[in-house]
C-alpha cells in the first residue's frame, strides 16, 4: 500500500460516521471526483487482497475500508428498494 492508497483510505474511514466524504472536500485532498474515490476505495481493496506484504497497520486500514463499502453498497441497495 502506497502513501496514497494509504492517505485515501484514512479520508475515507475519517468521514465513515458521517456517511461518505463530501465532493468538495474529496477534490480538494484528492483532485477526483465522488465517483472516482467510490472507483479507487474498490481498486485499493483489490491490490490489498492481492499482496501479503501488508503491516498490520494497514491490513485494518483495508479491513475498516471494506466494512465501509460494504455499508454503501448496503445503503445503495436499500435507497433503490424503497
Amino acid at each position: 500500500m502506497d502513501r496514497t492508497d494509504r492517505q485515501i483510505a484514512q479520508f475515507v474511514v475519517m468521514w465513515a460516521p458521517y456517511g461518505w466524504p463530501p465532493a468538495d472536500r474529496t477534490w480538494v485532498e484528492f483532485g477526483m471526483s465522488s465517483e472516482r474515490l467510490h472507483v479507487r476505495c474498490i481498486e485499493i481493496i483489490g491490490a490489498a487482497r492481492r499482496t501479503r506484504e501488508l503491516a498490520p497497520d494497514e491490513r485494518e486500514l483495508v479491513s475498516q475500508l471494506v466494512s465501509i463499502m460494504m455499508r454503501r453498497r448496503i445503503k445503495g441497495i436499500f435507497d433503490r428498494v424503497a
